[in-house]
Parts: C-alpha cells; structure tokens; sequence
C-alpha cells in the first residue's frame, strides 16, 4: 500500500472515491437503503492500450448482491484480433471491499491512490498498474438529474477518470512489457436495465497526461441522455453539449468509426475523429454492445481509447451471428 499521506491527499483532490462513495459500503454502514431490484450492480471496469506493441487489455468486475453471484471479464486485444477472452461467473462474492476486488483469479487493488491489475492463468498473465492523471469526474453530480427519468433505470452514480497504465502482460507463453500507456476506469452502481435503452454512444480516450476526453450520449425511452467531460488546463470541464456522425459497417450496426462534435462549459468546441481498429460484438438482452478499441485525433494528437456502441436488436439469429463473429475474431487478424 501507498504511504498515508498519499491516501489523504488522493481523497482531498479527488483521484480515489471508494471508501466516500462506494454503495454497498454505504449499505453495510446503514446510511443507504439497500436496493432491492435484482439488477442492481456496482462494477469497476478498465481500458488501455499500449499501440507500440498493438496491444490492449479490456476487463471489468461486477457485483450482483441481489442475485448472490459477481461476474466479469478479461479481454486482451493483439494485432487486431481478439488474443485471449475469459468470462468470470462466481457465488463468491466478498461485499463492502474497499480495496481489494476479486473475481476468481483476477483481482483489483487499490495502493494509494493507483490500481493493480492482477490475472494469472496457464495462458495468460497479467501485472499492470493504473496511475490517474486527473480527479474523477462524476456523472451526476447535479441530483436533480435523476429525477428526469433518463439515468433512473441506468445507474445512481458513475465515475470515469483517465490514467496512465504500465506493467507486464504474458499471452501464450510470449511475455510483453505494457505502457507506459494511456487509457481510463469507471466505477458505477446503479440498476442495470438495458432493455430500458434505445441506443447510446460511449467514448473515452486519454491523449496524454494533460488531456482526456469522455463522452456518453443516447436515449432511454425515448427520453435523450447525455453527460461528459473533457480534461485540460489541469482541470475537468463538462460537456454541455455534442454532435456525433456515425460510420458503420455493411450491417448498419457495428461502428467502422465516427467524428464527433463537442461544447465544454467554458464555451470552448472540440472535434474528435475516431476510427475503430478492432472491435468485440457482445449480445445482451435485446441489444448487442459493440466494444472498440479506436485510434482518435484531436488537435493532430493521436490517442487509442474506447468507442463503444449500443444497439437495440431482439433478433435471437442476430445474437448467435454476433457470438459466432466473436468466435472467429479469436484467429482473425484485422488488416
């Protein structure tokens, strides 16, 4: 663990947030009803890519107390295709942690103010380290937000913060240092309903240790939702504002890319363009999630970071074509 003083001065900028704000240690506290709603959950999740080695890691860690189960993933993509995938599904599940997540063999620990990310498995290993570069923004800060109905059925809280990552990744026996590089965590719990969302967009990239960018933006219901920042001057701004244009494969769904338009509270406008360079379909309830990984420019600097993409599609042949296009994705390299 990091020395106390930088726990403090973590809480005091706003770099770590768990031990405030964390739901289910509210709960055991007894300072927050306890949701009763079976899709309730409060995950973490992290995103980085390392283009040097054409390498990204993908992964995330949820807790179900309502269904008595934790589930989560570990994705790494190399070279354009998916290199190694693992879905995690336990009963064990150790509620009110408030620096050590696990699911099985992969675990989460907070030292100070950063994140270890640890996995090893006879294929794969993995011992990388997550060191934010701004304060958490958080998504709803404004409480009467929620009560428009637009965020109600999607979470209570979300927080994103953009982070350098560095450390060691072994895939098939072949051993990698990863980073430094740059990428993003979020932490959020909420009520997971995605059969209340239409559609959404979903980005965040980090350009550097003086400028970030995320951006979620969609509509539940009918109803739009948006919310957002971007990071600079050593301070988060939030975007009040965006235009995206969309690009998208043969089958309409699946994002090739996109330019994206934005208006921070300052007044000042942004442009992002961003191009998918690999992509992973995931099937959910009554819609398919399109994680990316995606090469961005903004003010001609060059950033790899996340471009996720919902869609709402019931069709059960969809899904299964979704599952068998991730399948083949496994031994397919993208050009």
């Amino acid at each position: 663990m990091k020395p106390m003083e930088d726990r403090v001065l973590g809480s005091k900028l706003g770099y770590i947030e768990i031990e405030e704000l964390s739901h289910l240690l509210k709960q055991k506290r007894g300072k927050k009803e306890i949701y009763q709603d079976k899709n309730w959950r409060e995950s973490y999740y992290f995103n980085a890519t390392d283009n040097r080695k054409k390498l990204s890691l993908i992964t995330t860690i949820g807790i179900l107390p309502n269904r008595g189960r934790c589930s989560g993933f570990l994705i790494f993509l190399h070279k354009g295709r998916i290199a190694f995938s693992k879905l995690f599904v336990t009963s064990e599940i150790r509620l009110h942690e408030t620096d050590n997540f696990r699911i099985r063999e992969l675990t989460y620990q907070v030292e100070g103010i950063d994140w270890r990310l640890r996995y090893r498995s006879k294929k794969c290993s993995m011992n990388v380290l997550f060191r934010p570069v701004n304060e958490y923004f958080s998504y709803i800060k404004d409480r009467k937000e929620e009560k428009t109905g637009n965020f109600g059925r999607l979470f209570s809280q979300h927080i994103e913060q953009a982070g350098q990552f560095e450390g060691e990744i072994t895939l098939n026996g072949e051993k990698m240092d990863f980073g430094p590089s740059f990428g993003h965590r979020d932490h959020s719990w909420g009520i997971r309903d995605w059969s209340g969302v239409d559609s959404y967009w979903l980005f965040s990239c980090t350009f550097g240790k003086e400028r970030a960018f995320n951006l979620w933006k969609g509509t539940s219901r009918g109803n739009k939702f948006h919310t957002g920042y971007i990071f600079a001057s050593e301070r988060n701004l939030k975007i009040i504002s965006s235009k995206i244009k969309g690009r998208f494969a043969r089958d309409k769904r699946e994002p090739t890319g996109c330019e994206i338009y934005f208006v921070d509270e300052k007044g000042g406008k942004h442009k992002v363009r961003c191009e998918v360079i690999c992509s992973v379909p995931i099937p959910m309830t009554n819609c398919i999630i399109y994680e990316t990984i995606a090469k961005m420019e903004y003010d001609n600097e060059i950033g790899y970071g996340l471009l996720e993409h919902h869609t709402r599609n019931a069709n059960p042949i969809n899904k299964v074509k979704a599952l068998v296009d991730f399948q083949k994705r496994k031994g397919r390299r993208r050009p």
